[in-house]
């Protein structure tokens, strides 16, 4: 992949914008020089996860309701870039506002392009250790989370037993276990 390609675009309308995405429907000249009449395409922030080892070694889950399949998830604290906000910065504000904990210690365990056929954003994955708790939770006002936590030598097992559903957290965890060993 030396060379970029790029598809290229020659009309863009805008279909939808709420305050997570913009949808677009785009005709697009592909390589081969054909058109593609009404392309869906996503133009969504960036968005953090955040992989929570407190100081007694365990591992701060959360538990909240995902209404696009109507269930309650087992997931990491995470959440989206604020405009211009650089996603560290994110991570730390996630943490505080969902958690309520604090960390001085953060290693970036890797970045991902959710699903590059249709979007565009990026998510950053990363680890605070020795995380204190600090403060109450202060979510914004339709989040409902539960933070919960394990010992963080069982996790491999949790993750194995079908725990955790949501494939980007399943990512974040799995990169955590490889770097930790």
């Amino acid at each position: 992949m030396s060379d970029k390609k790029v598809w290229k675009t020659l009309e863009k309308k805008e279909v939808f914008k709420c305050p997570f995405f913009t949808l677009f429907s785009e005709k697009c000249e592909t390589f081969q020089k054909k058109t593609l009449n009404d392309y869906y395409r996503m133009e969504l922030v960036d968005w953090v996860q955040v992989v929570v080892e407190t100081e007694d070694d365990q591992l701060l889950l959360i538990r909240q309701y995902r209404h696009g399949d109507k269930q309650e998830h087992i997931e990491i604290v995470g959440g989206v870039c604020d405009p211009g906000e650089d996603p560290l910065a994110a991570a730390k504000r996630e943490l505080l506002e969902e958690a309520g904990y604090a960390s001085e210690h953060w290693t970036l365990l890797g970045s991902s392009k959710p699903n590059p056929a249709i979007q565009n954003n990026t998510m950053f994955s990363y680890f605070a250790k020795k995380a204190k708790k600090v403060s109450e939770q202060n979510l914004d006002p339709f989040e409902d989370i539960d933070v919960f936590s394990i010992p963080k030598a069982d996790l491999r097992d949790y993750l194995l037993a079908g725990n955790v559903k949501h494939s980007l957290v399943l990512m974040s965890l799995f990169w955590y276990l490889s770097k930790e060993g």
